[in-house]
């Protein structure tokens, strides 16, 4: 027969009345309010937030492409922006032309191999979109090996 202990827990403490954020968010006023307070000491004591820079023009999408049932699946992380140019290259001569303005993370190109060809290589690449302006630098170009199903 198993021995069952039985653990005397404390009287649980008392609940914290309403409006705690609030008396917070007055207290942090008051701190910063103060002659002798530096930006120094809201930093230490949490109640500024760290300063973030932001560059647009360093912003570089990179993609990853792989075959999902013969057609190339293109993936990226879209981040701060609010889309991508995604553009290709199905090698017929024309270089790269838009694909389109995509706002999902992801693409499935359903372009049908040309006639004449049962296999080809086709190239990728992408830039940020914020607003309606691009932004920040061309992605690598990714290539793909596409078959004729």
């Amino acid at each position: 027969m198993a021995q069952v202990l039985l653990l005397n827990l404390p009287v649980a403490p008392a609940l914290v009345s309403e409006g705690v954020f609030d008396r917070v968010s007055a207290f942090a006023k008051r701190i910063k309010a103060s002659v002798n307070y530096t930006d120094n000491m809201g930093q230490d004591l949490g109640i500024i937030a760290p300063s973030v820079t932001f560059d647009p023009t360093e912003l570089q999408p990179v993609l990853s492409v792989k075959l999902d049932a013969t057609r190339p699946h293109i993936k990226w992380l879209k981040g701060v922006s609010d889309a991508i140019d995604l553009y290709v290259d199905h090698n017929d001569g024309n270089g790269f032309v838009l694909l389109g303005r995509l706002m999902r993370n992801e693409y499935i190109d359903v372009t049908n191999l040309a006639a004449d060809k049962i296999i080809d290589e086709w190239h990728y690449k992408a830039i940020y979109v914020i607003g309606n302006t691009q932004v920040g630098q061309y992605s690598a170009v990714v290539d793909i090996m596409v078959k004729k199903q």
